[in-house]
């Protein structure tokens, strides 16, 4: 999107931004006014493209999203663990196919992808909550780490847009069409109770058994 701009290795914004900053080094994104303003339009659009295409396949796919995002997010995690227990080890190495790796990577990503695994095979396992919640905190770190907010401005333009897109779809769209509300059913994964991994579960203290309190990933990172 023109309204992301990446940044250089230094950590400065390209010249289009206007704004410069340093982030330890870290390549990412910069979130800009134009970004903020239009985010309400581009979430509702993509909440009522799944609402009205409910299907299977369409949970199928939103499920690779997230593992694949997932996958990333924990083999940053497991890195900066291993390297730091086993400094010693962290050196390049040539692999085929893959070239110069750092010798950490390898264990960091055969411990994301067996992660990711066991979750997909163990989905309706009343414990299999517990690899959902590690899998969105590592995806939800790693966006952290990669996108970047210049100023408060900026910040509060997004933490406005997201207010009034959650309070629109949740509490005032019932009222006007639908008599549900779209967001809670996507949510819930529609008539069919689909499971939808995008968003943290909590199990209900005191509640029935499989019972869960949700909260969605875009609550949490914003």
């Amino acid at each position: 999107y023109e309204s992301f701009h990446p940044k250089s290795e230094d950590g400065e914004a390209s010249d289009r931004g206007g704004s410069h900053g340093h982030h330890g080094g870290l390549e990412g994104l910069e979130i800009t006014e134009s970004s903020a303003a239009y985010f309400v339009v581009f979430a509702s659009i993509v909440l009522l493209v799944i609402f009205f295409t409910m299907q299977h396949w369409v949970f199928i796919m939103i499920k690779c999203v997230f593992c694949f995002a997932a996958m990333q997010g924990m083999t940053a995690l497991f890195f900066a663990v291993y390297e730091s227990l086993f400094t010693s080890y962290s050196q390049d190495v040539d692999i085929p196919v893959f070239g110069t790796v750092n010798a950490v990577s390898v264990p960091s990503v055969a411990s994301a992808v067996l992660t990711v695994l066991v979750w997909l095979l163990n989905q309706d396992q009343p414990w299999a909550w517990i690899l959902q919640d590690i899998m969105g905190m590592s995806f939800l770190v790693n966006v952290l780490r990669l996108v970047h907010l210049p100023n408060l401005k900026v910040g509060a333009l997004l933490l406005i847009g997201a207010m009034c897109y959650d309070i629109f779809w949740v509490y005032i769209q019932p009222h006007l069409f639908g008599h549900e509300s779209v967001m809670v059913k996507v949510a819930k994964g529609g008539d069919n109770h689909e499971s939808l991994p995008m968003l943290f579960l909590f199990p209900r203290l005191g509640g029935a058994a499989g019972a869960f309190s949700m909260l969605g990933y875009g609550d949490v990172i914003l």
